[in-house]
């Protein structure tokens, strides 16, 4: 913008002389053109420069409408040709103005030159404006270009995230199942009378079974275990006009072997532990009657049973669900005061819980 001004003051200092020179000199085209279209602040400065001497070449003539106005997509194309082109139309209006001799128009060019004085500064204006929005431009690029980047860390930090989530699942998946040294059981029973005057309600048991060694690397196994039942039963008295009910409580204490066969060992599960386990044991059990001065039975007998259990055992998951059935063979007659029951032969099933105290770590 500078050289635009030095221009003005050339055509102001010339127009006291009014003479028939061009107030303008148009120089040659550079050589290296290719150069002024690597920023648009050079490539502005050398098309304003041949615009504004067409303009002031014009006005000399005092002629209108020769020279076009600059487009502003050929200032943010930045296009060789549009170079050219003013360039031709200053040298030749610089040509004419050198083959024309004193014009008395020649009085009207100040009126003229002030216009394009005005026009000049409404584009440099417009320059002003444009290099504001380039450089708003390359802030709101730079901002971009953070933000990407910090999308492509997040990104790739929810990648490890998502790897290490898959690491904990396949850890989770195969890890080892370990023998559980000491158990504890919880369940609940039914014990079946073939008896219509005996009404049993659900039974309570409490286990505690000990891991006493692995055979058949580890496939087949031998327990020891210890239950107790609390066993309540509603009996009916016979030979009575109106039935009388009267509620008796038994404590069964149950001592038995276990043999285990570990079923997830053969069908090679590395995540679920199954087992199935035989028993054979000895019972005590103890009948309370609702006075303790009336019939009170002691008796003994063997068990029988059997019992799957399935679940997990390791140091995440220590329990597991059991259930299966036990049946008791009476070596002691018994009986609810007036009702005798001789040696019977009781079945009962079960469920519960399993609850690893002790691994084999």
């Amino acid at each position: 913008m500078k050289i635009l001004l030095n221009f003005l003051l050339i055509i102001i200092s010339t127009l006291s002389l009014l003479a028939a020179e061009p107030f303008v000199n148009v120089p040659p085209l550079p050589t290296n053109l290719r150069n002024y279209i690597t920023t648009n602040e050079k490539y502005f400065e050398l098309l304003m420069g041949y615009y504004t001497r067409a303009l002031i070449l014009q006005a000399q003539l005092g002629i209108d409408n020769m020279v076009p106005p600059v487009s502003y997509t050929a200032i943010q194309n930045m296009e060789i040709r549009e170079i050219r082109r003013y360039y031709n139309l200053a040298r030749a209006l610089y040509d004419s103005v050198k083959n024309k001799k004193d014009d008395p128009r020649l009085t009207n060019c100040q009126e003229k030159l002030e216009k394009v004085k005005i026009e000049l500064e409404k584009y440099k204006i417009e320059n002003d404006t444009l290099k504001l929005k380039f450089i708003e431009y390359e802030t709101l690029r730079e901002l971009i270009d953070i933000r990407d980047s910090i999308i492509k860390a997040l990104n790739l930090k929810l990648f490890d995230c998502e790897n290490d989530g898959n690491k904990v699942i396949i850890e989770l998946m195969n890890r080892p199942i370990y023998f559980p040294i000491l158990g504890a059981n919880i369940k609940a029973s039914q014990w079946f009378f073939d008896n219509p005057r005996i009404n049993t309600y659900l039974a309570p048991s409490f286990d505690l079974e000990l891991h006493l060694f692995n055979l058949a690397n580890n496939v087949l196994g031998v327990k020891f275990a210890t239950s107790y039942t609390y066993l309540t039963n509603i009996v009916e008295q016979p030979g009575r006009e109106i039935p009388i009910k009267q509620t008796y409580k038994d404590d069964i204490w149950n001592f038995s072997v276990l043999f285990l066969v570990n079923l997830s060992k053969l069908i090679n599960s590395s995540s679920l532990y199954w087992e199935i386990d035989l028993s054979a044991g000895y019972f005590k059990g103890f009948t309370k009657s609702p006075s303790p001065f009336l019939f009170q039975n002691d008796y003994k007998g063997y068990s029988l049973g059997v019992c799957t259990i399935l679940g997990g055992f390791s140091r995440r998951v220590p329990i597991a669900v059991l259930a299966g059935a036990s049946f008791y063979k009476y070596v002691d007659a018994i009986g609810y005061d007036g009702l005798l029951l001789g040696k019977p032969f009781l079945p009962s099933v079960f469920l519960g819980i399993k609850f690893n105290l002790l691994n084999t770590f």
